[in-house]
């Protein structure tokens, strides 16, 4: 039914009798707040049909959106998917403004801010560490790329300018591709496995992302949901919203996580707030009757807000649904926020540029968590989409977002004016909808990092609250009327049309390259990986990634070339050929991302890898290492690789002087007591980093063991046996040491600990015997001499020593048995 402003009201049946007004709420409200009509040419209507098309395409199809060809299968192809239909959206308006020759625009209070975050993520691009990354992202995180910002700020405008319904079908499609992704995650939740490709047979994949992003969506599109639900009962679409309701109350249930919560409870808050106040408005003085105040209205808030907080205080959980989940591990806030504040006492202005998270969670966060489990991690994103913003764009950033937020407290405010006229009282609620939606999208952002699909809904959102409050009010210019003006235009469209088109090359071609970077990794054997990443570098030559992975993969050439023992007159050739390419490979990476330490350690890893190929290339390895190490300051990891680069050569060292003449030997020696030292050295720094650093602790005691201390040897091992008590072979090594040490007891103690956790270690055992006949306990040795028979019947050297015990010769004493070797 169509509402008639002009004419006065008759008057209205009696409150409990009077009938809803089935009205189209922001169509209805924009009809009133017009002051100008817009003039759609038929030349032009195609046109702006393409875009609308394309926007609402975009709206229900990314955050649906999977590839399996891609090395990541999300939002690496959500944003190439993204980019496509903007591009054909913007050469579309463009041929519509050019073809009707009036340019129409349509404000909203949240353009400054869409405009002044896109120009703040561009000047931070241009003065980023990592230009080319912060630009088009990686495959592990492309969200937060300059690209994707521009693709998403150039839906909002469009979607802004062209739609004209108020939102509705982008309303729509929003709500319906929030369903199938609630559907969807549900079922992998389960494990009913609906969608297609075997890659996806897995709790923990959703078309969102992690579990954790279905829930922060569901989260935000609650609000929508209940008011959709309400406005439109009785309808499809109010039959999908109140599934919509239903699945994301249980995807939060399930997950029962506070800042899921949290999103879900500020949502349902704002949506109080907005009923009420409608309610208010339309409980005053109506046509000389009262209009009951309704509180049906606030059912589904209340439900949600009583749920959340029962669930969250008994700690509502399912085990056996939840056991199955994979666990998503990420910075905790403090650690975030320390890493935003070090970033913007560093650079203050611009930030570290887009998607360079990683670089300085490296730089000022591994440290902080060296001494943990996590030590060796990288974290892409912080806790909270706001930090990595800080981050990405620094005081700069910062600002932008308080343009926005301006932006949105004028908007609010607008809306709250909306309310209060009469003609549009009745029409509020879905407007209310989508208002409370994006206050915890708000929400969301200071608590959650953002996928590229939580980043589409966000702008989705933006552009309903601004088609809510502006409606169809626009400006016009003639483009015809003056020639600088025309000419302007058409320019404007050439460049547009060059820029669209160059955009979408580069996209493609990076997406071809990425293709074949993720089919190379699907193969088995070396030869056709390093053909396809051969053929993946043509295509994309700057990539750090796909150069670590040849230079690994020409590493493992290398290793199969020199295990062949065939005459062959070109091997030394193609080993040499190998050689080099492994070498310039991982120099190359490192020469495109310098900060990135990943790259210098994949050099280091390289080097090493070559040792006793290439003359001093140690010196080589752990240079690169050190390089690495001061990227990411605080991590015992590259210190660990060079103390075991120095000990493989020394043991390399030791078995060449052991095949070598006098004097050759006595050169050898020297060398290998400074490789020990360079080993010893190495592991004392990474230990000084972390404590409880357990490997570089072990690798410090076969250090000492080499040396002859063994007594040092021993003090380290015994630092870390008690965490790892059912590392069998850890205590079998500290048992040897004991009775190097002349500690027979405490030899004794060892053995028995390491069979009691191995019962079928056979060495463990065999000196867990002669422990037992150094002691005299004849009978007991027998027993484990004989069980280790069961498994070793054929073993001569046990079946001798089982036949000199039951005849009563004992071997030990007079003999020792540190003087007795393993069993073979």
């Amino acid at each position: 039914m169509k509402l008639n402003f002009m004419k006065p009201r008759v008057s209205p049946v009696l409150p409990e009798e009077r009938p809803v007004v089935e009205s189209e709420p922001v169509a209805e409200l924009a009809a009133v707040r017009s002051e100008k009509p817009e003039k759609r040419g038929a030349g032009s209507s195609v046109y702006d049909t393409i875009v609308r098309v394309v926007l609402i395409a975009a709206a229900a199809l990314v955050p649906l959106f999977y590839l399996p060809w891609t090395s990541g299968v999300l939002d690496y192809n959500k944003q190439a998917l993204l980019l496509v239909l903007v591009s054909v959206g913007l050469v579309s308006w463009l041929l519509g403004v050019v073809i009707r020759g009036t340019l129409t625009v349509r404000s909203s209070p949240l353009d400054k801010g869409v405009l002044a975050f896109l120009g703040a993520m561009i000047v931070a691009t241009i003065f980023s560490l990592t230009p080319a990354k912060s630009l088009f992202g990686f495959s592990a995180s492309v969200s937060s790329s300059l690209l994707s910002f521009i693709a998403l700020a150039l839906f909002y405008f469009l979607a802004v300018n062209t739609l004209h319904d108020g939102g509705r079908m982008l309303r729509t499609a929003l709500l319906v591709s929030g369903v199938v992704a609630l559907i969807a995650g549900v079922c992998q939740m389960f494990g009913w496995y609906i969608l297609p490709g075997s890659f996806t047979h897995a709790r923990g994949f959703t078309p969102l992302g992690s579990l954790n992003v279905v829930g922060v969506f569901a989260a935000i599109l609650l609000p929508l949901f209940a008011r959709t639900g309400m406005r439109a009962a009785g309808r499809v679409i109010g039959s999908l919203a109140i599934l919509g309701i239903a699945l994301s109350i249980l995807v939060l249930g399930i997950l029962n996580w506070w800042v899921l919560w949290t999103v879900a409870l500020v949502g349902m808050l704002a949506t109080i707030a907005f009923d009420s106040l409608n309610a208010a408005q339309l409980a005053q003085d109506y046509g000389g009757r009262k209009r009951r105040f309704v509180l049906s209205r606030f059912i589904v808030p209340v439900i949600v807000l009583v749920v959340g907080a029962f669930l969250l205080l008994v700690r509502f959980s399912v085990p056996q649904l939840k056991s199955a989940f994979p666990v998503e591990v990420a910075p905790s806030y403090q650690l975030s926020f320390g890493i935003a504040t070090s970033v913007i006492k560093e650079r203050l202005i611009f930030g570290w540029g887009p998607e360079n998270f990683s670089l300085t969670f490296d730089r000022f966060g591994a440290g902080k968590i060296a001494s943990s489990e996590l030590s060796s991690i990288r974290f892409f994103d912080a806790t909270s989409e706001l930090f990595n913003v800080i981050v990405h764009g620094g005081l700069l950033a910062v600002l932008a977002l308080g343009v926005m937020i301006w932006g949105l407290f004028q908007l609010l405010r607008q809306f709250g004016g909306m309310l209060s006229v009469a003609t549009a009282r009745s029409g509020a609620t879905e407007a209310t909808g989508v208002f409370a939606s994006l206050i915890a999208a708000i929400a969301a952002f200071l608590l959650y990092p953002f996928p590229l699909p939580l980043w589409m809904v966000t702008v989705a959102l933006l552009v309903l609250a601004g088609l809510a409050v502006s409606g169809t009010k626009s400006t016009s210019f003639d483009i015809e009327d003056r020639p600088i003006v025309s000419l302007s235009a058409s320019l404007g469209f050439i460049v547009g049309l060059i820029v669209v088109l160059s955009g979408l090359y580069l996209t493609t071609v990076r997406y071809l390259a990425d293709a074949r970077y993720a089919h190379a990794r699907a193969l088995s054997s070396n030869e056709e990986v390093m053909n396809a990443l051969v053929r993946a570098m043509n295509l994309n030559s700057t990539n750090d990634e796909y150069l670590r992975s040849a230079s690994q993969t020409a590493l493992a050439l290398l290793r199969t070339e020199a295990a062949k023992r065939d005459a062959d007159a070109n091997r030394a050739q193609r080993v040499q050929n190998l050689i080099s390419s492994s070498i310039q490979l991982a120099q190359r990476a490192a020469t495109v991302q310098p900060l990135e330490s990943m790259n210098w350690s994949n050099l280091g890893d390289v080097y090493q890898s070559l040792t006793g190929l290439v003359e001093n290339v140690e010196q080589l390895a752990e240079d690169a290492f050190r390089k690495a190490g001061e990227l990411r300051p605080g991590d015992p990891l590259f210190d660990n690789r060079v103390g075991q680069m120095w000990l493989t050569r020394a043991d390399l060292v030791r078995s060449l002087a052991n095949q070598s003449n006098a004097p050759t030997a006595s050169r050898l020696e020297k060398e290998w007591d400074a490789s020990l030292a360079n080993a010893e050295s190495a592991f004392k720094r990474a230990i000084e980093k972390s404590g409880s650093y357990g490997l570089a602790i072990y690798n410090l005691g076969a250090v000492y063991d080499r040396q002859g201390k063994v007594n040092e040897a021993i003090a380290q091992l015994e630092k870390i046996v008690p965490y790892n008590p059912n590392e069998s072979t850890l205590i079998f090594e500290l048992g040897l040491l004991y009775i190097r040490a002349g500690q027979k007891d405490d030899a004794y103690i060892a053995m028995q600990r390491a069979v009691l956790v191995a019962p079928n270690f056979a060495n463990a055992r065999w000196y867990y015997a002669l422990l037992l006949e150094d002691r005299g306990a004849i009978d007991d040795a027998l027993a484990q001499l004989r069980e280790i028979q069961k498994a070793n019947p054929d073993n001569e050297v046990l079946a001798t020593k089982i036949a000199q015990l039951e005849t009563g010769q004992r071997a030990i004493p007079p003999g020792k048995v540190i003087d007795t070797q393993p069993l073979r």
